[in-house]
């Protein structure tokens, strides 16, 4: 009896330790929690460094002077932002700073395309050479391009102003042509007058072909400065017989 009363009123122990699977989920829990905001932290000052790198890069960048990462730093936040930066601004100002330069040349060099691509040499050497390494195949290729626009640019200039220039010098020979058909019209009598004519007509005609086929004129054009010439000649021989 006393027994199984010392047994009824015996305190109950209380498991004061946590199973072991529990212990392990919030051991396990709190590690990822830390190793979250380990990494956000992280993230967030390797933002911090890429900004702050960009700044600088561009800074650099525009002022001419880029100092590019290399090795295993262009691989850092600071590295990758600084290069991205550095590149763009300094892309930039090579590009304005070329096309400000050529287009002095051009019009120093206007339809002169040896003297533009001498120039334009001398210039592009001088400027490769501040270059920085990782830099120059890009700004070496730009470089070529813009050359190769600036030179036809000269030479279609040289083109045209040939051409003026045969041209003007091909209707100053019409317009002495004309004078001399004129006088023979008028001065030389019959049909030895008529066949001098003729033969201007005829020689003028033959001039505006050669320019035609040359490229100087176009072919349409052989019969407009004809009729122009032939016309001419007509009312020069009829205005000074009316006045003599």
């Amino acid at each position: 009896m006393a027994e199984r009363y010392r047994q009824a009123v015996a305190p109950v122990g209380v498991e004061t330790r946590m199973p072991s699977s529990g212990s392990a989920e919030l051991g396990d829990l709190l590690s990822r929690a830390a190793k979250g905001i380990q990494s956000q932290a992280v993230a967030v000052g390797s933002e911090l460094r890429m900004n702050e790198a960009a700044a600088q890069g561009q800074k650099d960048g525009f002022a001419g002077k880029p100092k590019p990462v290399s090795g295993l730093a262009a691989l850092t936040p600071w590295g990758k932002g600084y290069n991205s930066a550095a590149e763009a601004a300094y892309s930039a100002k090579v590009q304005t700073d070329v096309a400000a330069t050529i287009d002095d040349l051009a019009a120093k060099h206007e339809a002169d395309p040896e003297g533009m691509q001498a120039a334009i040499d001398a210039v592009a050497v001088q400027m490769y050479d501040g270059v920085p390494e990782q830099y120059r195949p890009w700004v070496g290729a730009m470089l070529k391009g813009k050359t190769r626009v600036a030179v036809s640019k000269a030479n279609e200039q040289l083109r045209v102003r040939t051409e003026n220039e045969t041209l003007a010098a091909a209707f100053e020979g019409s317009n002495s042509a004309a004078a001399a058909a004129i006088e023979a019209g008028v001065h030389i009598p019959g049909k030895e007058g008529d066949d001098l004519v003729l033969g201007y007509v005829i020689e003028n005609r033959r001039r505006l072909e050669v320019m035609a086929k040359e490229g100087l004129i176009r072919a349409t054009d052989v019969t407009k400065y004809d009729a122009a010439f032939r016309e001419a000649v007509d009312k020069g021989i009829s205005d000074t017989r009316v006045t003599l």
